[in-house]
This record gives C-alpha cells, sequence and structure tokens, in this order.
C-alpha cells in the first residue's frame, strides 16, 4: 500500500557537475515509517537526499520570537526578534508549492531587507535560520 505525501518536479541543472537542492517538508504521523523514492520517467544523476525531523515543540516556540512585518508587503520586511542577541544566519524563501526560490546565507541586516524583484504577487513561507534551528513565517507579496 503506497500513500503519496509529497511530489516535486525535478528540472535538468544543464551538467553533471551541477546541482541544485530540492526541499520538501512532509507532515507524516508518529510511529516508524517506510519513505520510497519513485521516480515517474526520465534519466537523472540522484546525487543525496537528507531526512531531518523537525521538533513541533521548539519549532513553535522559535516562531513566536519572531515578528515579521509589514504583512502583507509591496517587497520590503522587517523581522524583529523578541530575544535579545538573537543572530539570524540565513533566511530561504520557498513559494507554496515548497520550492525554494531564493536563500540568503549571511544576513547583515536582519532588520530591514528587501525581497528578491523577480518575486510575484503571491502566498510565501519565509524560513528564518538561527543558532537554535530554523522557523517559518507566512506572509504576502502585493
Amino acid at each position: 500500500d503506497f500513500t503519496t505525501v509529497g511530489n516535486i518536479n525535478i528540472s535538468a541543472t544543464g551538467g553533471w557537475q551541477s546541482w541544485s537542492n530540492q526541499p520538501l517538508s512532509v507532515v507524516l504521523p508518529a510511529g516508524n515509517q517506510i519513505l520510497r523514492l519513485y521516480s515517474l520517467a526520465g534519466e537523472y544523476n540522484l546525487n543525496w537526499f537528507d531526512i531531518s525531523q523537525v521538533n513541533a515543540l521548539s519549532e513553535t516556540l522559535a516562531k513566536n520570537n519572531f515578528k515579521l512585518f509589514p504583512n502583507p508587503t509591496n517587497g520590503e520586511l522587517h523581522i524583529q526578534s523578541s530575544l535579545p542577541g538573537q543572530k539570524i544566519k540565513g533566511l530561504r524563501l520557498f513559494n507554496i508549492q515548497g520550492s525554494l526560490i531564493w536563500e540568503m546565507e549571511s544576513v547583515l541586516n536582519p532588520d530591514e531587507f528587501w525581497l528578491p524583484h523577480h518575486l510575484n504577487s503571491g502566498l510565501y513561507m519565509l524560513e528564518i535560520i538561527t543558532e537554535e534551528g530554523e522557523c517559518r513565517h507566512k506572509f504576502l507579496k502585493m
């Protein structure tokens, strides 16, 4: 019995040494699980995949430590931490389908930053990466 918990479309990168990450988040019930990778068609080279467990309690606590505003936004976002000295290591932007569309590895000024200019209007998820873990916030781009 196979139950699909997630789908991802992988496009060609143009060469054997040109890789791209394709993140996918799924929610699984508690207990042991068997995960299968199933390909519909085509030849490809899969370098690696990573499975991570998220602790729901720490995720919720971390999310409450940050405020993202204005929401909705026209392009400028502010991130405010409720913890003094909380350092943001990076940011990842996902579309509503869960595909990574933008990433910033070092954040010089987390209080104010501009979203990528090519970003269309719609709902997005911003992942805030800290020393303690990651949390995600939804926002609407006008």
